[in-house]
């Protein structure tokens, strides 16, 4: 009887009564805690994915440069296309071509607006990482994305405007 009492006393006993009641059936824990738990941080890098159509990049950049990343299922036209980051994590950009052409990511430049990433400009040889500010900072930070297109041993650059915006969560 006294180890039990010394249980019940220590934070311990509360964790196991809260997971496994049954076994300190004299516990009196609220069922409803698990409820009040605050959900899992299911804050994420976020990895954008600039995707060009080569053979007409030459012709209109804003139609042949598409705008993808992993946190939704939406894409979109580079000079509209808005990103979502979270706090405290890392941004990656990355190019990929429709024709198997060599899409290289080689600066990242803040514009304006609100400044969510930590450095104005991060610059890489075929992809960027960007690291985000450790804390919430409400509106939308315009940037550019140089980029420089490889085909057929010829080099061409580019620059597009997209756009990020922090997750509040």
């Amino acid at each position: 009887m006294k180890r039990r009492k010394f249980l019940v006393r220590t934070s311990l006993a509360s964790s196991v009564g809260l997971f496994f009641p049954s076994l300190l059936p004299g516990l009196n824990i609220d069922p409803e805690f698990r409820k009040k738990r605050p959900a899992q941080n299911l804050d994420k890098d976020t990895v954008i994915t600039v995707t060009v159509d080569t053979a007409t990049v030459n012709a209109d950049i804003n139609e042949a440069v598409i705008i993808s990343d992993n946190r939704s299922e939406n894409s979109g036209l580079a000079n509209s296309f808005l990103s979502e980051i979270d706090k405290m994590k890392k941004v990656i950009w990355q190019g990929q071509s429709e024709s198997g052409d060599e899409v290289w990511i080689t600066k990242i430049e803040r514009k304006g607006g609100a400044q969510l990433l930590k450095k104005d400009v991060y610059t890489g040889s075929t992809t960027v990482e960007g690291k985000v500010k450790d804390k919430y900072i409400d509106g939308v930070e315009s940037y550019n994305i140089y980029f420089t297109v490889v085909s057929g041993g010829v080099e061409s650059s580019y620059v597009i405007d997209p756009k990020l915006q922090m997750n509040p969560s």
